[in-house]
């Protein structure tokens, strides 16, 4: 006959300190065993407390706003006191990530402002029910996305299929901000507009000041700066590499490069294309996301017909077991040697 064991674990068993606090023992950093206490230490503006520091004000202005999270709060350092303060204005529907999209789709339909917190390991379970319950009923709803990029955990926690998988559904638009001004412009714009479920990708790394003077617009690309022969675009986090490729480019080959800052990564900015392939002979995209499907192919795509190169340096299609982005911009040859290597030898045969 057909038996059913059900087995209840406790979380953190055989190490006290982590059993009487189960939600702070989810994750750790390296810690002291006697004391707990961690080893790591963070700066006081994460944004983690950015993302905090957004909600709660949000909350107190916004009556029909709804925070929907899937057993996640940490992702905004969120305390129980200050759930408890949100009210019916914050949901935690547990480990149940599908049934999270599901809901929030449902909630905006009924006149809710929905926000969407979740780790870019977990929005991966959610596919159907992204395209099937929010996509195809263009339902509003912001998504946010954490740690879409190299920095992975192990082979089960990685983010780097979060783009090219969720950037192709239809009517989801997916922003990647590269600062805080960025990040906080857009969840305005999402969380006011009525025409689109968006999922935006949190910044990775230190909070970014940078001074972003131009109102985010939806699928406008910005060029942050002006120049001639090489455009570099990129993505994310690869802003701030691609800062500094800039100045090596400089040194090294004399040319002033074009920086531009796509933002929208779900849509070509066809207009803005046009323009630079007319005073550029070589185009470089640079992506924290696998390169299969992701944006860089997109605007080689737009510009196949046209005599401009378009190369692009992302990670390749595998499974990664590497934390550090280091380990893997090596194995990709995405380092600023290689990028500046290739383009050496591009600008010579072009």
């Amino acid at each position: 006959h057909p038996v059913v064991l059900h087995i209840s674990t406790i979380k953190g068993y055989g190490y006290d300190i982590a059993v009487k606090n189960k939600e702070l023992w989810h994750w750790c950093d390296p810690f002291d065993r006697e004391t707990g206490i961690s080893k790591v230490t963070y700066p006081d503006e994460t944004y983690f407390t950015v993302l905090n520091n957004y909600i709660m004000d949000r909350a107190k202005k916004d009556d029909n706003f709804l925070l929907i999270n899937p057993s996640y709060a940490m992702c905004a350092e969120l305390s129980e006191d200050q759930r408890k303060t949100l009210g019916k204005k914050y949901i935690d529907v547990g480990i149940a990530e599908e049934h999270a999209i599901a809901m929030a789709s449902g909630a905006a339909k009924n006149g809710s402002n929905v926000l969407l917190m979740v780790d870019a390991s977990f929005i991966m379970r959610t596919l159907d029910q992204t395209l099937q319950d929010l996509s195809l009923n263009e339902n509003p709803t912001t998504i946010l996305v954490h740690y879409s990029s190299v920095g992975c955990e192990d082979k089960t926690h990685t983010g780097i299929f979060t783009a090219p998988t969720f950037s192709n559904l239809p009517n989801l638009k997916v922003l990647a901000p590269t600062c805080k001004k960025e990040l906080i412009n857009m969840l305005d714009w999402s969380m006011d507009q009525k025409d689109y479920p968006v999922m935006i990708f949190v910044p990775r790394g230190d909070v970014s000041h940078r001074d972003v003077n131009t109102d985010f617009t939806l699928g406008k690309y910005l060029i942050e700066k002006n120049g001639e022969n090489i455009a570099i675009i990129a993505v994310a986090s690869m802003y701030q590499y691609a800062e500094k490729l800039l100045t090596d480019i400089k040194n090294k080959l004399n040319i002033d490069a074009t920086l531009v800052n796509p933002r929208t990564i779900s849509d070509i900015d066809c207009e803005t294309l046009d323009i630079i392939k007319k005073n550029h002979k070589l185009i470089i995209t640079m992506e924290d996301n696998s390169r299969f499907g992701g944006l860089g192919e997109k605007i080689a795509d737009y510009l196949s017909d046209s005599d401009i190169k378009v190369k692009c340096f992302a990670p390749k299609k595998m499974f990664y077991d590497e934390y550090i982005e280091d380990v893997i911009f090596k194995k990709n040859d995405m380092t600023n040697e290689k990028i500046l290597d290739y383009i050496e030898g591009a600008i010579k045969n072009i």
